[in-house]
């Protein structure tokens, strides 16, 4: 796997190589030892931050005891490797520790900056996005009850209406019975009619109709 450390100088982690890039473009590949790999594929990954000795002793023998040499030794290496390239140098930070610097950093941050803001937009569009969304689809349930409430009144106008015409409708009728069988009338009927008129059998008789059941 190769690690850009800058346009000129790559690292080859797998292979545990430094890889200078010539000005003719091609490439030369130099050993290092793997505590050497894991120290500078780091320091790359947090490049401008400051790691005491105890840190990178810790990062490259992967918590391997080793001599109090070590360490002295990985970084003068690994300085002269990374000296083909002006653009990058490991930093001595007294009493704290190394620190990887590349000058064309700030490029690199801003990039980097501008990229993560770029993505913060995306995030803050969604969020408003999804926001946006859910308040439709919370508003949808009360158009839903306002329509249903809507369809209810309706129905009881309607039904209002209808047991209003029924009931002015009605026709109360009396019954009676004689020698020829029951006779059974509407009040308003008699009230316009002689009872005596009123034909034989099961009749009931109103102002709009008469029916005969003999």
């Amino acid at each position: 796997m190769l690690v850009e450390v800058t346009s000129k100088v790559l690292i080859n982690s797998s292979k545990s190589e430094i890889v200078h890039i010539e000005n003719n473009g091609s490439e030369r590949a130099i050993k290092i030892t793997r505590p050497e790999t894991n120290i500078i594929v780091f320091l790359n990954k947090h490049r401008g931050e400051v790691f005491s000795k105890e840190q990178l002793v810790n990062i490259g023998w992967c918590g391997r005891i080793t001599g109090t040499n070590s360490l002295n030794v990985a970084i003068y290496n690994l300085r002269k490797y990374l000296s083909v390239d002006n653009e990058v140098s490991l930093e001595n930070i007294p009493r704290e520790g190394y620190k990887l610097n590349i000058i064309n950093q700030s490029v690199f941050l801003k990039e980097e900056t501008e990229e993560t803001e770029e993505i913060n937009d995306r995030v803050h569009y969604k969020k408003i996005k999804i926001n946006n969304t859910s308040e439709h689809i919370n508003s949808s349930p009360n158009k839903l009850t306002t329509i249903k409430m809507a369809i209810l009144l309706s129905l009881n106008v309607l039904l209002i209406t209808l047991t209003l015409i029924i009931y002015l409708n009605l026709v109360w009728v009396e019954c009676a019975v004689g020698e020829n069988g029951t006779v059974c009338y509407s009040k308003s009927y008699l009230i316009i009619h002689d009872r005596g008129k009123i034909p034989d059998g099961f009749s009931v008789r109103s102002n709009h109709n008469v029916s005969n059941i003999m």
